[in-house]
């Protein structure tokens, strides 16, 4: 072999190994955006029910429901979580449907 075939061939792997990294960080910047994307999506639609998820947390926890010193206290609490929540579901009424 000469030394102008072991160049060209190493020009060409150098070509390649260029255009397999060029394609590996293109690849990575496009499942990165998309990861972006979906982040965005599920925040947007739990974003939404993030009051649902306090109300379950204080039932679980039995805050609200067996409050010991207030029992009526308790009692508003819940009436208040839900009138949000249904306040919050009724404003986004029309990007749930569609």
């Amino acid at each position: 072999m000469s030394i102008i075939s072991i160049k060209s061939k190493l020009n060409k792997y150098l070509a390649f190994i260029g255009y397999r990294y060029l394609a590996y960080t293109f690849e990575l910047k496009q499942l990165l955006q998309q990861l972006k994307n979906f982040g965005l999506l599920f925040l947007v639609v739990l974003g939404s029910s993030a009051l649902g998820f306090v109300l379950l947390l204080f039932l679980g926890l039995g805050k609200i429901i067996d409050s010991a010193d207030t029992p009526l206290y308790g009692a508003q609490m819940a009436l208040f979580y839900l009138l949000l929540q249904s306040v919050m579901i009724s404003a986004m009424k029309l990007a749930i449907k569609k």
